[in-house]
């Protein structure tokens, strides 16, 4: 871009060349995980079915992450060209399928228009995202059948994108300690080995963050604690209606906002341990608390 003569320089050579026929999944906003697994690979689940499309390349944009990349493997098998088109690339597709919308997010323009976010909706395909569930539970079913997990996704402030944390972080891993619950960080991890780690949960307990999509992976009537900050016009329809198309049951606990000067969705905020505790001793069954809290009870009748 040349801003004294205000022009662009766009090449207008074939960067890609040319192919009879591609899948497009370019400007899919891929680089969050949660939008990747609930509008970008939901459409390569729908397409397994069509035999034209078998072998087709995909497209997708430049600089994707590789466990993003790696997801689409996981989907299609080993062996499908991926190609990565970068801004301003030619290439020639005589027949480019693309597939509509697996879920809607309304823009969130922050302050910067100053606009009124009245009517905050989310849209989600109950097809698509059951697709997708069932491909990858079939695609991974030897570790469909494992032992049932209480899981705890930790989130570190090393690989988060936004703030919002839980300051007394440390009196709620006391509580999810207290209760046997398995510590997950999911960061870094490929998108095979957390879908063999939620395909067996019973129980997720995690602070609201894009790793709770991976309820995706999780058998239906898997029970789900949500910890959020509580604020004006806050939205929690998000996960709620994953969760409810996905067949889990969701619950939330919030907690008030720290006063800082971080955009009003990216604050941190505390939760109240007792809150948790209530949830959770509601989330699991008495017999197994008394087994992890080390209570023994006589077999016979009071």
């Amino acid at each position: 871009m040349d801003e004294q003569f205000k022009r662009i320089k766009i090449s207008v050579g074939l960067t890609h060349g040319h192919l009879p026929v591609a899948v497009n999944l370019c400007d899919q906003t891929p680089y969050n995980y949660a939008h990747w697994l609930t509008e970008v690979l939901p459409k390569l689940a729908l397409i397994e079915d069509i035999p034209e499309l078998c072998d087709a390349p995909i497209l997708v944009d430049h600089g994707l992450a590789e466990n993003l990349l790696e997801s689409i493997e996981a989907l299609t098998g080993p062996g499908r060209k991926i190609i990565m088109v970068d801004r301003y690339d030619n290439i020639c597709v005589d027949t480019l399928y693309n597939i509509s919308p697996t879920s809607y997010c309304p823009h969130e323009f922050r302050d910067f228009f100053k606009t009124n976010q009245r009517g905050f909706q989310f849209f989600f395909s109950d097809v698509a995202l059951n697709k997708l569930r069932d491909s990858l539970r079939r695609r991974y079913s030897k570790y469909a059948n494992c032992r049932p997990r209480s899981i705890y996704l930790k989130r570190t402030t090393l690989w988060a994108y936004n703030d919002r944390n839980i300051i007394n972080i440390d009196d709620i891993e006391n509580i999810i300690d207290d209760f046997s619950i398995e510590t997950i960080n999911v960061s870094g991890m490929s998108i095979a080995h957390q879908a063999r780690i939620f395909m067996n949960a019973k129980l997720i307990v995690a602070p609201t963050g894009a790793a709770l999509a991976n309820m995706i992976f999780a058998p239906p009537g898997c029970r789900i604690i949500v910890m959020a900050a509580s604020y004006h016009g806050a939205t929690y329809d998000y996960f709620n209606q994953i969760a409810h198309i996905l067949g889990h049951q969701l619950q939330f606990v919030i907690g008030p906002q720290a006063e800082d000067n971080r955009y009003h969705m990216n604050r941190n905020y505390s939760i109240d341990p007792a809150d948790l505790k209530q949830a959770l001793s509601q989330s699991i069954p008495r017999r197994v608390q008394e087994v992890q809290t080390g209570v023994q009870r006589s077999s016979r009748a009071a």
